[in-house]
């Protein structure tokens, strides 16, 4: 039973940041496409001027590269500021888990995993 339940947990901890990255890129790829969009008249602007493709489109990478960083500094930021969130267990067969009366209702009550 633990051992289902530590597999279901693996899989729960590489499907979802999966999808949620995916999402993520998935809203940057729009914001950067509108954010083009919406400064075509710049871009043909500095194409007139003499830029290159290149020089433009290492402005808009820049630009998503800053997002990028800033949101990794903000999940680092939080995965470290919450730790009580996560356990760590070197070894599973030596857990001892403690149920507290007041979550149970049972003064007695105490559980043992071994």
């Amino acid at each position: 039973m633990l051992e289902m339940e530590i597999k279901e947990q693996h899989v729960l901890g590489t499907v979802l940041p999966s999808i949620f990255l995916g999402v993520a890129a998935f809203l940057l790829n729009v914001v950067v496409s509108r954010l083009v969009a919406t400064q075509r008249e710049q871009i043909a602007a500095l194409k007139a001027l003499g830029y290159a493709n290149r020089t433009i489109g290492a402005h808009y990478l820049k630009l998503v590269l800053v997002i990028v960083i800033a949101g990794m500094a903000l999940g680092v930021t939080f995965f470290h500021a919450a730790p009580s969130s996560r356990v760590t267990c070197t070894n599973p067969s030596s857990v001892e888990a403690q149920i507290s009366p007041a979550r149970c209702g049972d003064s007695t009550t105490q559980a043992q995993v071994a």
